[in-house]
């Protein structure tokens, strides 16, 4: 997908302690890689081995998976969900001289404005909080770390609402994952900041959710997972007006 996204400054402290105060605002581009059907065939089930009342219940489930009349083949490999979607972030940071030496709070909104298939999303919210340490300023390690490294933890929480394909809800629509992370900054005087970020989300609701869902021994789901995210900035003497 494809972010443009604009940051517009609303109060900012500059070398003293303070707030500083950000909104980010925007729209996502969905890439072609995206499911063009429902991968769990919900309209299908509901018409041909069900009532057509346009609920699926779970024997109406079970006549569809007792049944060899059509390919089932597994779809669940998408990169993207098909969503153009129009997102706000507000944040708000706070500087001060000691431990930790930034604060901040970010809250993230992001609603569907078009698909380009039959799914339907629903709004989505995040919130993000982090906080940046000075190893100067920690009297343990000091002396045997560089004081142009500093330390970051966070903490991501996001929650997406019901989904559906056709009208038909999607049997794993709600989503609710934390992410907790820890990062490691090298700032040089000459050469901007390097970022190493390290993450990993639990699942507590959605498709990753650790989870046997029907009872059946051969049907488990769950996920384990580890992002290294790598970033580097620099400030430019460039500015619009």
């Amino acid at each position: 997908d494809l972010s443009i996204m604009g940051k517009f400054i609303l109060y900012y402290t500059d070398s003293s302690e303070g707030f500083r105060l950000f909104l980010n605002s925007g729209f996502s581009i969905p890439s072609k890689n995206a499911l063009s059907s429902d991968p769990y065939f919900q309209k299908l089930i509901d018409i041909e081995y069900g009532n057509a009342d346009g609920k699926v219940d779970e024997d109406e489930t079970l006549n569809f998976n007792q049944s060899d009349q059509i390919d089932k083949a597994h779809k669940h490999f998408a990169i993207s969900d098909g969503v153009y979607r129009f997102i706000i972030k507000p944040s708000i940071f706070y500087k001060k001289f000691t431990n930790p030496v930034f604060i901040g709070l970010s809250l993230k909104y992001s609603t569907q404005m078009a698909s380009r298939y039959s799914f339907e999303t629903s709004d989505s919210y995040e919130i993000n909080f982090s906080s940046l340490f000075s190893s100067s300023k920690m009297p343990l390690i000091k002396d045997f770390v560089s004081k142009n490294i500093n330390f970051s933890l966070g903490l991501m929480a996001t929650y997406m609402g019901e989904s559906s394909w056709d009208g038909y809800k999607s049997p794993v629509s709600k989503q609710l994952i934390f992410r907790p992370s820890f990062g490691l900054l090298y700032n040089t005087k000459s050469y901007g900041t390097f970022n190493l970020l390290i993450n990993s989300p639990f699942y507590i609701e959605g498709f990753f959710q650790d989870s046997n869902e029907y009872e059946d021994p051969d049907f488990e789901q769950g996920s384990k997972e580890l992002s290294i995210i790598f970033n580097y900035r620099i400030p430019m003497n460039f500015y619009l007006w």
